[in-house]
Formats: structure tokens, C-alpha cells, sequence
């Protein structure tokens, strides 16, 4: 008999378009090939910094819904890094490349980011703790992958080299990592119901990602 196919897997494939789309999204096309336009880049950051804290939201939601004292270790870990490490890298990007830390207020976001970042707060201030972490998940592993891809890393902007390689290895991918295993312990009785909501939430997640990333292009 063979094994069930892994809930991350499944998930995957459910949302396989919305996956494809943001592989294959043009901001992704672009740091690849060493062209992201610097303005593009200057309106990502000011969007994903502000991302970044509704990120720690979401977490904390995580945590305070998080069944075991492991999963609360892990997630206090995770929001160390969020808080610290990706909020420590735009501090000093934005001194670098002159950009004021109030442009990354949360009002002044334009539609198509504050879809994202309204989206996945709802899935995490009503969800439950299975459905923060598919919605994270969706994510997080979206980042890794295409970011791993990237070699050599670009050129042109040393900033933005340092934006992928936060993504690829170390910390990060073991948030990842931990991400795909304890969704996948969901998986094993997930009533049909239940897989039908957390395969929404994966694939809608992808979505509200592509509309982040097309969101910096809009003012060009």
C-alpha cells in the first residue's frame, strides 16, 4: 500500500497555480536576473517592513493558540528572528538607502499590500492554530523556494543580495522546515472539510502574495 502523500505536498498541489503564478511573478523574474528596477525595490521595502510586523501578529496569535510547550519554544524563536533579525536588516537598509521609516506606516499602504496584510491578520485573529500555520506556511516556503534559486546572487544591489540570503539557509529555513513538519502532523485524519479550509487559506495566501508583489510596480 503506498504511504499518503504529506499535507504540505497536497496542499501544494491544491494551490498549484497560485504557487506557480508567484514562482513565476515578475518581481521573482527580476532579482534573478539582476534588473530589479531600485525604485521597485525601494517600494517593496517600505511595503514587506511593514508585513514584517503584522508577520510578528500573526505569530503571536500562533503563539498564544499553540498546544505544546514545543510549539511554544518554536515560536519564540520565530519572533525573535522577525523582531531582531529581518527588523535589524531593514533599520540599516533604509539608513543606507535613505528611505524614512514612516513611509512603512500602515495606512499609507496601497491596496494591493494592505490586502495582505489584512488577509493573513484575518486568518490568524480568527483561526485556529492549524490555519495560522498553513497561511504562514504558504509563505515562508513561497520565499525559500524561489530564493533559493537565485545564484549567483544579484550583483547590482548588495542590499537586496542580503534580502535573499536571509531567505535561503540558517534560521529561516528551519522556521521552514519546522513549518512543513508540524503541518504535515495535521494531515494524517484531517477530515475532508478540514482539508478543503486549509487548502483555501494556502492558496489564498499565494494569492494576496502576488498582489503584495505586483503592488511595487504599480507606481512605475
Amino acid at each position: 500500500m503506498t504511504a499518503p502523500e504529506p499535507l504540505t505536498q497536497t496542499l501544494r498541489h491544491l494551490g498549484r497555480p497560485a504557487w506557480d503564478r508567484m514562482i513565476g511573478h515578475r518581481f521573482v523574474l527580476d532579482v534573478q536576473n539582476d534588473r530589479l528596477p531600485p525604485e521597485v525595490f525601494k517600494r517593496y521595502l517600505t511595503y514587506e517592513r511593514a508585513f514584517v510586523g503584522t508577520a510578528i501578529d500573526i505569530f503571536g496569535y500562533a503563539l498564544v493558540r499553540a498546544p505544546t510547550m514545543d510549539d511554544k519554544r518554536v515560536l519564540t524563536r520565530v519572533l525573535h528572528g522577525l523582531a531582531f533579525d529581518q527588523i535589524g536588516y531593514f533599520d540599516q537598509v533604509f539608513r543606507e538607502l535613505g528611505i524614512p521609516v514612516a513611509d512603512t506606516d500602515a495606512d499609507s499602504l496601497p491596496a494591493a499590500a494592505a490586502g495582505l496584510r489584512d488577509g493573513m491578520i484575518g486568518f490568524a485573529a480568527h483561526g485556529s492554530f492549524d490555519e495560522i500555520l498553513v497561511a504562514m506556511l504558504a509563505a515562508e516556503w513561497m520565499y525559500e523556494t524561489w530564493c533559493s534559486s537565485i545564484d549567483p546572487r544579484p550583483r547590482s544591489s548588495p542590499a537586496l543580495a542580503k534580502w535573499v540570503d536571509l531567505h535561503v539557509g540558517g534560521g529561516f529555513a528551519d522556521q521552514v522546515s519546522w513549518l512543513r513538519a508540524r503541518v504535515d502532523r495535521f494531515g494524517p485524519s484531517l477530515p475532508p472539510e478540514r482539508l478543503q479550509r486549509l487548502a483555501y487559506i494556502f492558496r489564498r495566501a499565494l494569492e494576496l502574495e502576488v498582489e503584495f508583489h505586483d503592488a511595487p510596480y504599480q507606481a512605475v
